[in-house]
């Protein structure tokens, strides 16, 4: 680079290699998600306290007790056919009465048929039901048992369970109860990437405004990274702000919905480009180096500055 006087200042630095930044964002991923796992322990519990989403949630539990389909357990709401399936003092007989009944009890609810008959609907599993090794019907005409041999008595037991799978996918297409676990769901997500986002601005961000020199992350002090601009200083606030924005929302959030290509282009121009620049560094011309014998220096009247004072230390020693 050109200075004042017409002098020529050269400054050189070792590229980092390719696996050695790699290995800094893992680490520093890896604080991420560590950070982000134990704060949404504490936004989970702020959330499951409040009053609007207790409402909410009461709303989804009523729909599943009220269906019929899930029992409340110890505390917690279990599908039925779960807890038949794993008690052994039960015979596939009494398995297959209890559930039934809850599916009779649920196909004819109005709370969850109002523009269809669930009746009909459950009926006609019924009467299209068969035996797969001799392709004769389960049920007689009027729904009774046609094969009494005990021997199949697992067959019919399979059948209601298939129901009970088929009786799920109708409540959930409840309007009410399929409201109220959207909207679960929804808070659920945007607090899981809220946090995510906070940890990432903190780890990727924050910290190397904290540790100015060479911009670096805790992942980059580890390996001895640092971040330089084309002119071989320290790269500015607005350059390295304008490269954590491209770094995070053009490669990471797109790359979400975007089958994760723009951070493969990225990887790809690490690997393969003699300076190993990402694309988010080509395009602000930053380039990472590393540190490990070299000063990253924040301006020529820095570097200025510190070389006079090496003469001077010189020039007493001489003495």
């Amino acid at each position: 680079m050109e200075q004042p006087n017409n002098k020529v200042l050269e400054l050189n630095y070792e590229r980092a290699s390719a696996p050695k930044r790699v290995s800094a964002m893992l680490f520093d991923l890896l604080l991420c998600f560590v950070s982000t796992l134990i704060l949404l322990i504490g936004t989970f519990a702020i959330i499951q306290n409040n009053p609007g989403f207790i409402s909410l949630t009461k709303d989804r539990e009523d729909g599943l007790l009220n269906s019929g389909l899930y029992v409340k357990n110890d505390n917690e709401i279990k599908q039925l056919s779960s807890i038949l399936e794993n008690d052994e003092t039960l015979t596939y007989n009494e398995k297959s009465d209890k559930l039934d009944d809850a599916l009779t009890s649920f196909f004819n609810n109005d709370l969850y048929f109002y523009e269809v008959d669930g009746n009909d609907v459950y009926l006609n599993l019924k009467k299209t039901a068969n035996n797969r090794d001799s392709q004769v019907n389960l049920f007689t005409s009027d729904y009774k048992r046609a094969l009494t041999n005990s021997d199949y008595d697992k067959t019919y037991y399979d059948f209601y369970k298939s129901s009970y799978s088929t009786a799920i996918g109708y409540l959930q297409l409840d309007k009410d109860y399929s409201l109220a676990t959207k909207k679960i769901n929804i808070i659920y997500i945007f607090s899981s990437l809220g946090t995510f986002l906070l940890t990432a601005i903190i780890f990727f961000y924050i910290v190397p405004l904290i540790f100015k020199r060479g911009r670096q992350t805790f992942g980059m002090k580890l390996t001895r990274l640092g971040l330089v601009y084309s002119d071989g200083f320290n790269l500015s606030f607005w350059r390295f702000t304008a490269r954590f924005f491209l770094f995070f929302f053009v490669e990471v959030i797109i790359s979400l919905i975007a089958f994760l290509i723009p951070i493969f282009v990225s990887l790809t121009m690490m690997v393969i480009r003699k300076d190993h620049q990402s694309f988010h560094d080509y395009v602000v011309q930053s380039y990472v180096v590393s540190s490990d014998n070299d000063t990253i220096y924040y301006d020529y009247e820095e570097y200025m500055q510190k070389h006079r004072e090496i003469d001077t230390k010189n020039i007493v020693l001489k003495q």
